[in-house]
């Protein structure tokens, strides 16, 4: 359970930081850049959820199997 909720403040920690940061960058007229931190964070935030993908499907595989 403690694996999970260290993804959640990671999690948390990407979108208030790249949030500030895109804030910032509206306000100093740079949304090229903006879009791209935006874009970058949405990545990040997959990157980081990959694991969980892995163990859902995992899961997932376990009950079909269970089922048949």
């Amino acid at each position: 359970m403690s694996e999970y909720v260290g993804l959640i403040i990671k999690a948390l920690g990407i979108c208030i930081i790249s949030q500030i940061v895109i804030d910032i960058l509206n306000t100093c007229g740079e949304k090229a850049l903006a879009n791209i931190v935006e874009m970058t964070s949405k990545l990040a935030l997959i990157v980081l959820a990959i694991p969980l993908f892995k163990e859902l499907t995992e899961i997932i595989r376990t009950l079909l199997e269970k089922v048949q």
